[in-house]
């Protein structure tokens, strides 16, 4: 019997909200048999939102959905090699299913110091994902031992090799068809959103032109040029993306809710130089939102709005004002 569509969504919401994909817990807040939310689970496990199973591995949610506190791992080498290793392959394991080759600004954040980034394409997706058909955990170890190999790793490598096998698991699943742009679109949100949960847990830069590199302007939604409006200018810049989504972290929220709130925000206007200089100078909000605005609740062009900027949203991203 076809999953009903209204079903598969109460069942994401339930699951999402509780943190607690277990049938038994569905099957209390759905209130369906057991049957029924068995396939629900199945088809959510075919999403990637829950865990399929696997040798060594506990069910749940998968790590993009799971809200928790963040711990600092800033100074410690150990836990901060583990995780860049593992974030790595998995980044270059998403490219690969996306069919592309990456950007290189983005690759570049990723790549150990004194190596290029061309080193990081080549290795993950033409000889460990390409030739050797590597999975993703296999591709973390041989990416390990080529750090260790160069130096680059921490000088007590001792149990390394098996945090990275537990780092890995939640992420282990088969490769998937990602090449549509629509998909590879929600992926790189995801993948800012990671990066910015990653930065708060190691301490690392979080300069405001990021999420320019993991969303490039051209595939954001944007209206149409007119003549003279030449400055593509970001309703909620870049800046309030990083720090809303940095307290959102802070708060246990979870990469999922993070990337789907920015994915709301990031949106281009085009507008011209007089207005580009108004907003950035005369209100002095280059880098900010009006005072009163909330993340939560204010409409994505209150910037323009309250700077009687005149604009056409971009259809897909309509003004929330009421």
């Amino acid at each position: 019997m076809p999953i009903d569509k209204s079903s598969l969504g109460h069942a994401r919401s339930a699951a999402r909200q509780s943190q607690n994909p277990s049938i038994s817990a569905l099957q209390r807040v759905l209130r369906i048999g057991h049957s029924e939310v068995s396939s629900l689970v199945a088809e959510l496990q075919g999403e990637g939102m829950l865990l399929a199973p696997m040798t060594g591995r506990q069910p749940g949610l998968h790590p993009d959905y799971c809200r928790h506190a963040i711990r600092s791992i800033a100074g410690n080498e150990r836990l901060c090699h583990v995780r860049m290793v593992v974030q790595t392959a998995l980044l270059c394991f998403e490219l690969e299913e996306e069919a592309t080759a990456g950007d290189s600004a983005v690759l570049k954040l990723h790549a150990p110091p004194g190596a290029h980034w061309r080193v990081l394409r080549t290795l993950f997706m033409e000889h460990w994902y390409g030739k050797q058909g590597l999975s993703l955990t296999e591709a973390a170890l041989a990416y390990h031992e080529w750090l260790q190999k160069r130096g680059a790793a921490p000088a007590d490598c001792s149990g390394l090799a098996q945090a990275i096998r537990t780092e890995c698991l939640p992420y282990e699943r088969p490769r998937v068809d990602a090449t549509a742009p629509a998909a590879r679109l929600t992926r790189a949100y995801v993948r800012l959103a990671r990066y910015y949960k990653r930065s708060l847990a190691e301490g690392g830069p979080r300069h405001t032109r990021i999420a320019e590199y993991y969303i490039r302007n051209a595939v954001v939604p944007q209206n149409a040029k007119s003549p003279g409006r030449i400055y593509p200018e970001h309703v909620v810049p870049c800046a309030v993306l990083r720090d809303t989504a940095t307290a959102a972290f802070e708060a246990a929220a979870s990469v999922r809710d993070v990337a789907e709130w920015i994915e709301s925000m990031m949106v281009v206007a085009w507008i011209d130089k007089a207005e580009a200089r108004y907003l950035d100078f005369d209100l002095g909000w280059k880098d900010r939102m009006p005072p009163d605005w909330q993340p939560a609740s204010g409409c994505r062009f209150a910037r323009l709005h309250d700077a009687r900027i005149p604009f056409t949203p971009a259809i897909s991203h309509p003004c929330t004002c009421k």
